[in-house]
């Protein structure tokens, strides 16, 4: 079963011109995700599978609209019970647990770079795959994560919420009770 639904209503995928199709996005490799004081948003730096570096800037309006259809897909991999959020809390501990510290991606200062305007989120069975998208044709990348990866990077987007200051309301009891008792608290920033 494959869903797809985009965050911004009006987005619409970038068309080639040679033959009428949407242009397929690079995808991300590796991703380092961090929080820019100055900017007052989200970093992410990613390698592309064509060994680009580039910068997405990320809004807390748009991870808000984002993160729960990601904990939502999360949430169905388990079946409603008593023990859902003991079990939610555990896969979150276990998935924290096995993040492995790596160098973070860096980009260079002329690196391409743009503001997601929208997040295409497409459900395909055990698999996320989300396109970040800017104003532009040619603004789209694409990240494919499976449970474990996904619950590793939510860790990582909550150190750099908390880091922020901004509000812990939109993530769920059984994550932040599986990220305050984690050995490293989600404090690295890093994935691939």
């Amino acid at each position: 079963m494959t869903s797809s639904r985009s965050l911004d209503p009006q987005a619409v995928a970038p068309e080639s011109a040679d033959n009428d199709k949407p242009l397929a996005p690079a995808k991300l490799t590796r991703l380092t995700t961090e929080f820019q004081e100055r900017e007052d948003r989200i970093l992410l730096t990613g390698e592309t599978d064509a060994d680009e570096a580039l910068c997405l800037w990320l809004t807390r309006r748009m991870l808000v609209r984002l993160l729960p259809r990601l904990f939502d897909w999360l949430q169905r991999e388990v079946p409603q019970s008593l023990a859902a959020d003991a079990i939610q809390g555990f896969r979150q501990q276990s998935a924290t647990a096995a993040l492995e510290v790596q160098e973070p991606v860096r980009a260079e200062p002329d690196a391409r770079q743009w503001l997601v305007t929208s997040v295409d989120v497409s459900l395909q069975g055990q698999q996320v795959q989300l396109v970040f998208r800017g104003d532009q044709p040619d603004e789209a990348v694409s990240l494919s994560l499976r449970p474990m990866p996904m619950r590793q990077w939510l860790g990582v987007l909550h150190t750099q919420f908390r880091r922020a200051d901004w509000p812990a309301e939109i993530w769920p009891d059984w994550m932040l009770e599986s990220l305050n008792s984690s050995a490293d608290g989600g404090k690295s920033n890093l994935m691939h």
